[in-house]
């Protein structure tokens, strides 16, 4: 059975967490250097959209890209695919604030690096801060602002999200 368009619900999210921390802990302990765990910002209860999958492949590409360009040597690279969303992590050899510096730019590049949640992980597992907090899909409030308030309904966010996705698909 195909995982595009299938609705997940919240023990699946939390399940499908807790499974991406316990990964996170594994390689930290196997390569004890920074990690970066890529997860999509897909809001509702359908994790994989139509589009999801190949926006995801093109963040690999710039990622890998990113990363080839910062000279990080990458020791380790597994994604998953699943109907919680698609994710992504990598162990790397390089300044764990370097890497959250170019991602964070990567995040904010243009709608596809909306879409990226692109967290980075020191070798001893502490989660490194954005420097400025995420503006809203819809507006230009700062995002947890709007997501804590429910300024935006779940189907408005989701019809943008279906929009980028389909501008880079095209």
């Amino acid at each position: 059975m195909s995982i595009l368009e299938q609705t997940v619900t919240l023990e699946e999210m939390l399940a499908a967490r807790d499974t991406r921390a316990a990964r996170q802990s594994a390689l930290l302990a196997r390569f004890g250097c920074p990690l970066l765990c890529l997860t999509m910002n897909i809001p509702g209860p359908v994790k994989v959209p139509e589009g999801a999958e190949r926006a995801f492949h093109l963040a690999l590409e710039r990622i890998d890209r990113a990363l080839e360009d910062l000279g990080a040597k990458v020791l380790h690279r597994e994604t998953h695919v699943e109907k919680t969303g698609c994710e992504a992590l990598y162990a790397v050899q390089t300044k764990a604030e370097d890497l959250k510096e170019r991602m964070t730019r990567l995040e904010d590049e243009d709608d596809l690096g909306r879409l990226l949640d692109l967290d980075v992980l020191t070798a001893e597992g502490r989660k490194l801060s954005r420097p400025t907090p995420r503006t809203c899909l819809l507006c230009s409030r700062q995002a947890q602002l709007c997501a804590r308030s429910r300024t935006h309904t779940v189907e408005e966010l989701s019809e943008r999200v279906r929009a980028i996705l389909m501008e880079v698909g095209s």
